[in-house]
């Protein structure tokens, strides 16, 4: 049989937006017209890092007069006070509201004929999205329930490094946007870190937000229930009295109303060991203020010890709900204080804003705040927007243990979930920043086995055939590692069944987000499965014909390939490229091959380039 001719692709048009509002910054990308895009679905038991599709899209050399005549077009590229843009390509010669793929732009790679703008499909936001730290997601909930919450980013609430509250054109923020107690005042260079800073020397001075949110159904996420979570940070330095009670203390408020009569304050203090020794302890509280009196009801002694009295701190408060309680926990400088509150009573008040507080026992401490930050896990049962639309999402299994957050990206816990499961994820592009949609369940594609097929010298060329897996090595049992948990060392090993003299090869998976034992243990036993039998990964280069528009990622197709022993096989497709005006993909079935290892070392390499480039998005 001879191979069809090939059909080529369609072209792809491109507009870039900013992610944060949908600004559109190029509406219709110049470019060299051979771009290419690497889809792969999110692949059980492989780290979500992994699996993240890619694309590369050449655009003219600076010297070139393309170049020179869309240089307006393309200085958004290379803007460093815009965040990562998304880019939309639509098949076709203008851009629509459909698009095929959707990514984000992560860097332009200069070169001598061409420029090159590369990055991740839109998926990468998910990866770069963690949990909050020391966050607890309950045992006993669906895991649909903790996929749909983590289809979501974090969103900034608040977020101010004082710049404007002194008058500073493009501040964030103003006097005028806090209300303030007259002990704080600005400096636009703290003598510590040169930054821009209120600071105070005054017993009991705050400040806090005028801007308030509710707090049964906002970003506080203080509703009893939902898998949404917050967390406030201030961030500066105190230079402490030589006090042994209070030697100084930032404290942050949040929900609380405008003259701090009533809301909820957490508070890190420093004070010296004993008199003249020069050394210093960190403790931490959670109080409640009603009318303006302060009750303790969290404490936590000696979290940081020996230190001297100029004090570098990153206070935070974690705000989440697990089952029908209300949850705060304090982390300072990223080490969880073990300072905890629990309550299932209503919010007072009801609304509030976030600020800071600065108070002390004896002595003239100071403090200096630069930052004050309030995000938010913007979960559509509370507030906001996900950043990923639901589409079919099906019922999975139970939680069987609570997840106790170590900073796990969103992807690596959806990744463990499917994974559980035996479920699969497809995302499919949409128009604007919050338009990709997400499936999750058996099986999200289309059963087209039987109209497309792939076949040996029909519309296979065999010189990019590959019939042998690389991503997964043949193993008797698999060690997972994996971020320790309250109830696991990090470590668990499954093992097949032998018989005496039988060799054990322990293959090692390591990278994981996996926090508790009974997580981790199914984890491990899904990765053995497979390590038992890997011989099933085919790598196809498939000409393209009229049947090319049809299947896409997690789709079934037949493939028939008699001399390597492979007859009408039905088949899912993992991954495939799509590349301008190309005749041929690259098909993945079953596994990622030769790619697989490829994209493990893309995150070596990236790290590389950006301490290297010269020109980084």
């Amino acid at each position: 049989m001879t191979v069809k001719p090939g059909v080529p692709t369609a072209p792809l048009s491109y507009r870039i937006i900013n992610p944060n509002g949908d600004v559109v910054e190029v509406p219709a990308l110049a470019h060299l017209g051979s771009s290419k895009w690497t889809t792969r679905a999110i692949q059980n038991g492989i780290p979500g890092s992994a699996t993240v599709g890619s694309f590369d899209i050449p655009i003219a050399p600076a010297v070139a007069m393309e170049f020179k005549r869309n240089k307006r077009l393309f200085d958004p590229l290379i803007d460093p006070t815009l965040p990562p843009l998304r880019i939309e390509g639509s098949q076709g010669d203008v851009p629509t509201k459909f698009p095929k793929f959707s990514g984000v732009i992560t860097k332009v790679r200069p070169g001598l004929d061409a420029y090159s703008i590369t990055g991740s499909d839109s998926l990468w936001w998910l990866q770069q999205s963690q949990l909050y730290p020391g966050e607890v997601i309950g045992a006993g909930g669906a895991t649909s329930a903790l996929f749909n919450a983590l289809r979501s980013t974090r969103e900034v609430v608040w977020d101010d490094d004082f710049f404007g509250f002194g008058g500073a054109v493009g501040g964030k923020h103003s006097a005028a946007d806090y209300n303030l107690s007259g002990g704080f005042t600005f400096t636009s260079a703290d003598p510590l870190r040169g930054q821009s800073a209120v600071t105070t020397s005054t017993f009991a001075a705050y400040i806090n937000s005028k801007t308030t949110w509710n707090a049964t159904t906002g970003p506080y996420n203080w509703t009893g229930s939902g898998i949404g979570a917050s967390m406030i940070i201030a961030q500066g330095t105190i230079i402490g009295s030589t006090d042994t009670v209070d030697s100084g203390e930032i404290d942050i408020l949040w929900d609380v109303d405008s003259t701090v009569q009533n809301g909820y304050l957490a508070r890190a203090y420093i004070y010296q060991t004993g008199v003249g020794s020069g050394l210093w302890n960190v403790n931490c509280n959670i109080f409640t203020i009603t009318g303006g009196t302060l009750a303790s009801v969290a404490a936590a002694v000696n979290v940081m010890t020996g230190l001297s009295n100029t004090f570098h701190f990153e206070l935070g408060v974690v705000l989440y709900n697990l089952g029908g309680n209300r949850v705060a926990r304090v982390i300072i400088n990223g080490k969880d204080a073990n300072c905890v509150y629990s309550f299932n009573t209503a919010p007072s008040p009801a609304s509030g804003g976030v600020g800071v507080r600065f108070s002390f026992s004896g002595g003239t401490p100071t403090i200096y705040v630069n930052r004050l930050r309030f995000t938010s896990r913007a979960v559509p049962a509370n507030w906001g927007t996900a950043r990923f639309g639901a589409g079919s999402i099906s019922t999975g299994m139970t939680i069987p243990q609570n997840i106790i957050s170590t900073g796990q990206t969103h992807m690596d816990v959806m990744g463990l979930l499917s994974t559980l499961d035996g479920f699969w994820i497809r995302k499919t592009a949409g128009y604007n920043s919050r338009g990709d949609t997400l499936d999750y369940g058996l099986s999200p594609g289309n059963d087209l086995s039987s109209m497309v097929v792939f076949e040996e010298g029909v519309n296979i060329d065999m010189n990019g055939t590959i019939v042998a897996p690389v991503s997964d090595l043949y193993a008797s049992e698999s060690r997972v590692l994996a971020v320790p948990g309250f109830d696991s060392g990090g470590s668990y090993t499954w093992s097949r069944i032998q018989d005496a003299g039988d060799m054990v090869l322990t293959d090692t998976i390591s990278d994981i987000g996996v926090p508790g034992f009974l997580l981790l243990a199914a984890y491990a036993q899904v990765i053995a499965a497979r390590k038992a039998n890997p011989l099933q990964a085919i790598q196809l280069s498939v000409v393209r014909d009229e049947n090319s528009s049809r299947w896409r990622e997690l789709d079934f197709v037949t493939v028939h390939i008699p001399s390597l022993g492979i007859f009408y096989q039905k088949a899912q497709i993992v991954g495939y490229t799509y590349t301008e005006k190309a005749v041929q993909d690259t098909v993945w079935l079953n596994q990622f091959p030769d790619a697989l290892v490829r994209v493990q070392l893309e995150r070596i390499k990236r790290s590389i380039e950006w301490m290297t480039s010269i020109v980084n998005r």
